[in-house]
């Protein structure tokens, strides 16, 4: 306990980091853009305790649990364009690398990065999982028998979030462009098409199982892939409430059945996830709250802080100066923001007794608001808020991720990268080099057509990414 009076060095924002760089990787062969996605090791000795409501913290699980984590504590996975690294930071062990199966021919855009995530399933907590992502596909991959565990399908376009329960992690998320979210159960196995007799809901006035497939939120025809996992719950897009555009992240409620959404639309969504029934698949079109008035872009990322306080962020938007006036063309910049807002509906959704009516057994399965909830709700407040350096073009966007302990404040960690380097394409006559085109932030000086062989990129120590060339 700090008797000196001094303030905690994450409360003081003048005060030197406790923290420096600790070690470097580098993996031969590879271009520095090629790893983007990084998930490190969830878990330590004491997270078991923690874990489905500390059911499975018996000193027989302990025991398997202890060697668990003191074989994976330092682990780090790490995503790339066609595979996905396994590195032990405080071990001198060759990296593991998981290369991904070969995927149909798609179109994805730069930020489309393979996603990975850390799962386990309390009937093997001895082995943990890892979840891979590439473009609408996902995988799961066993680090202890070093094999893959299972394949789905479901998405509709490319995967741009994984998210994990903290406290359930046999549940977990995947975010797509296909304007939906989907919840996996580990503990089921995934559906087999027209073999599943009962894995879609009966629509009145029918009496059979729904055949409407994936389109309308539910299990298509063909089988969902093999192994283990299952679609729980569908978060459809448009229709009443969903999301309008592709979602880009979802953050689980560590307490209640509630997930976060947010995405392209501007739009941050709060789901119920209770699903209705283990076998069947639960649809979802109608959030407890959303709304476009906390972000002016597309929102990057959401997360929980607490029970009912959250945190975003956005890029750089451009904005019409007269938005009324249509001759008036001009454009101004607003830079990207982080807000922290509380949500002011969880005791009316989930009141102080909820606990224990769930312990009782009579805890609601269905929740609904009404059209001001779903569509363009006011039930919020804004805490706080701060705004990124001014980055041009938007198309730069800042990362954030939080970083949370019961011992002290939450930390919100930002990279915010100065240039995006695209590769223009080759003219007929110019066979000999391509060109890069580089726009510098700053505004004072612009770099245009750099000859490739001339063109270097590095990464500095504070994590900037440079692009140095000499100017044709």
């Amino acid at each position: 306990m700090d008797t000196t009076g001094a303030q905690p060095w994450y409360r003081d924002p003048s005060s030197d980091l406790p923290f420096e760089l600790y070690s470097q990787f580098r993996l031969e062969g590879l271009h520095q853009d090629a790893l983007r996605t990084v998930a490190f090791f969830p878990w330590g000795n004491e997270s078991l305790g923690s874990l489905w409501d500390g059911s499975l913290a018996t000193e027989q699980n302990y025991a398997k649990w202890n060697v668990v984590v003191n074989k994976f504590r330092d682990t780090v996975a790490i995503g790339g364009d066609t595979s996905v690294y396994i590195l032990w930071l405080k071990r001198r062990k060759h990296p593991l690398r998981i290369n991904i199966p070969e995927t149909p021919e798609v179109d994805l855009i730069h930020s489309d990065t393979t996603q990975v995530a850390w799962v386990l399933s309390p009937n093997a907590i001895d082995q943990p999982l890892l979840i891979l992502s590439r473009a609408s596909l996902i995988w799961i991959y066993n680090p202890v028998s070093k094999g893959l565990s299972s394949y789905l399908r479901g998405h509709g376009g490319a995967i741009t979030s994984l998210a994990v329960h903290p406290t359930r992690p046999h549940l977990f998320c995947s975010t797509s462009r296909d304007h939906s979210a989907r919840i996996y159960d580990l503990n089921l196995a995934p559906h087999q098409g027209a073999k599943d007799s009962d894995v879609n809901p009966h629509w009145p006035p029918g009496t059979l199982p729904s055949r409407a497939g994936a389109p309308h939120g539910l299990h298509m025809n063909e089988a969902e892939g093999f192994g283990i996992a299952r679609c729980i719950i569908v978060l459809m897009g448009g229709r009443s409430g969903g999301h309008e555009a592709a979602v880009l992240s979802a953050s689980f409620h560590p307490q209640y059945p509630i997930i976060a959404t947010c995405g392209v639309d501007r739009c941050i969504k709060l789901w119920h996830v209770n699903p209705r029934n283990s076998s069947q698949i639960t649809r979802e079109d109608k959030p407890l709250f959303s709304s476009s008035r906390i972000h002016r872009s597309r929102v990057l990322s959401v997360q929980w802080m607490s029970h009912d306080t959250l945190i975003s962020h956005n890029p750089s938007a451009i904005l019409r100066t007269d938005p009324t006036d249509e001759d008036n063309k001009d454009t101004y910049m607003v830079p990207g923001e982080i807000v922290v807002w509380t949500w002011l509906g969880l005791d009316r959704f989930f009141p102080p007794l909820y606990d224990d009516l769930k312990a009782e057994g009579r805890s609601q399965t269905v929740l609904r608001g009404c059209a001001s909830d779903y569509q363009e709700s006011s039930s919020f407040t804004m805490s706080a808020n701060a705004a990124f350096p001014a980055i041009y073009p938007q198309l730069i966007s800042p990362n954030v991720n939080v970083y949370q302990s019961p011992t002290h404040d939450p930390i919100a960690l930002c990279t915010i990268p100065t240039v995006l380097p695209f590769e223009k394409k080759k003219e007929e006559h110019q066979k000999d080099k391509g060109a890069i085109c580089v726009s510098d932030i700053h505004g004072d000086r612009s770099l245009s057509s750099l000859s490739v062989e001339n063109l270097a990129t590095g990464t500095s120590k504070d994590g900037e990414t440079r692009v140095a060339g000499t100017v044709q």
